[in-house]
């Protein structure tokens, strides 16, 4: 195998694909901090747009005010088809859980990662790893 080929190999299904693990159990321990420690916090949808990445993704932006604390500032992306242009607007409250330690852990209710999500997410990269590795090492 060239070495070009070994690198973006190693890059597009080694590096990424764990990468992506890596975040998925991130974000399933910071839910599950959240649920255990966390506190609840009343915020309000500030701003809606549409990812410049992609277009059907739409980043909603939202503040919330931790008593005593500063404003802060969060944003979570949704897909178009799960926003129904009724129920998210701007200026709606949102539920939101901090971190009273560190308030700018935080997590709008509407982005909690549960633990089917994360194994799910893990099979299907575990997956395609698989499959890159049997067409790059098994191929005829």
């Amino acid at each position: 195998m060239h070495s070009l080929n070994v690198i973006l190999f190693t890059v597009f299904f080694v590096l990424a694909p764990l990468g992506v693990m890596v975040l998925l159990v991130r974000q399933h321990r910071l839910t599950l901090a959240l649920r255990e420690r966390g506190r609840l916090a009343r915020g309000k949808v500030v701003h809606i747009r549409e990812s410049w990445m992609k277009r059907n993704v739409f980043v909603v932006e939202y503040v919330f005010r931790p008593p005593g604390r500063p404003e802060i500032r969060g944003e979570y992306k949704v897909h178009k088809d799960r926003l129904p242009s009724q129920s998210v607007f701007e200026g709606i409250p949102v539920e939101v859980r901090y971190l009273p330690e560190d308030p700018h852990r935080h997590q709008c209710s509407e982005v909690e990662v549960e633990r089917h999500t994360v194994m799910a997410g893990i099979f299907g990269l575990v997956v395609l790893m698989a499959v890159a590795f049997a067409r790059v090492f098994y191929a005829p």
